[in-house]
């Protein structure tokens, strides 16, 4: 069994306070101040802790940095790990990164020149060049698992990087820049190459769930709501993983009608996919969209494109094409802020 989250992953055993802090610190996009995600992280310890379970859930992360937005902790765990097995290596690369590293730890830096990209670019395929023409001497240093983790993680250091050098300036005002579409389509090969990944160590036997915002698990092209500035539509995660996986892929999106209290006033469009949703009747069910492919007025109803909430904004969508089940909740609320001990 395989748990799987965009943020960050935690794997060993550890103190409560610990414990605490790489959930805060690590799962992105704010989602480590929930209180939710503490106690689904203190379940899985639980869980695996108990004997009855001799196979245990594992927490991974695939995006490439935080929510994307790339950052240097691949590169120095890939470099942690080659220091430890080839020291004069290790140090010839660390001062080889440590300007880059230095640079793109700071929050005010300016943007990497071309030249300095490409001598990024240059370091991190040396590093990687290195790993796989050592591998079977640094495996038998260390483990399998201890190189196969540096590897990917110089492979995310990789990924963050490639998304860095196509990614635009934000235009005056915000906004999304017509171009972005193209780092929006590196993240989420990155995020399904992340996913496939994580699939092979399991096994055969293995099963995922990849939680994730719809935008990225739908098998459908990112179109409409603020991403009508794109110049053309973004690839998404869902669709790496459709054409890799097939049916053995489920693919299950999130419906809501209308925001709660404590979060932004927002209600789904009278002629939405939430809405019609929402005249089900049940404030909350499971939709397996699969069925209704033998009923020729549903299925095609199902196929017409329709808006989706996503935020703030929508989403364009066949709902039949993009999913394969929807879980509909009548009323989003507010996670609870996980409390801060001393």
């Amino acid at each position: 069994m395989l748990l799987f989250n965009d943020g960050g992953g935690v794997r060993c055993a550890m103190g409560r306070r610990l414990q605490e802090q790489i959930i805060r610190e690590n799962i992105t996009c704010g989602g480590g101040e929930s209180r939710e995600n503490e106690e689904l992280v203190r379940w899985i310890r639980e869980y695996n802790a108990n004997a009855a379970h001799p196979r245990k859930v594992r927490f991974y992360a695939i995006d490439v940095g935080r929510c994307g937005q790339g950052t240097p902790l691949a590169s120095e765990n890939a470099l942690t790990y080659l220091s430890r097995v080839d020291p004069v290596s290790g140090q010839r690369l660390q001062a080889t990164f440590q300007p880059y590293l230095n640079h793109l730890s700071a929050g005010d830096a300016p943007p990497l020149s071309q030249a300095e990209s490409d001598g990024l670019s240059a370091a991190i395929e040396d590093l990687l060049a290195l790993l796989e023409r050592e591998r079977p001497a640094f495996i038998a240093a260390t483990s399998e698992t201890d190189y196969q983790w540096a590897h990917r993680n110089a492979m995310a250091a990789r990924q963050a990087h490639r998304q860095y050098r196509v990614r635009p300036t934000p235009p005056p005002g915000g906004g999304l820049p017509p171009s972005a579409w193209r780092s929006s389509s590196q993240r989420a090969a990155a995020m399904a190459d992340n996913v496939q990944w994580a699939l092979e160590r399991e096994g055969p036997t293995g099963r995922i769930l990849v939680f994730a915002h719809n935008a990225h698990i739908k098998n459908a092209s990112t179109e409409g709501g603020i991403w009508s500035a794109f110049e053309r539509p973004a690839s998404v995660m869902g669709q790496h993983l459709r054409l890799a996986l097939g049916a053995d892929l489920v693919i299950i999106g999130t419906s809501s009608a209308r925001n709660g209290a404590g979060l932004p006033a927002a209600s789904a469009e009278s002629d939405s996919l939430d809405a019609a949703l929402a005249r089900v009747g049940p404030p909350r069910f499971l939709l397996d969209l699969r069925a209704a492919r033998a009923n020729r007025a549903v299925a095609a109803w199902l196929a017409e494109r329709r808006a989706l909430r996503a935020n703030s904004s929508h989403m364009m969508l066949s709902p039949s094409a993009a999913f394969d089940a929807l879980l509909f909740i009548d009323t989003l609320t507010p996670a609870g802020a996980a409390p801060r001990r001393q």
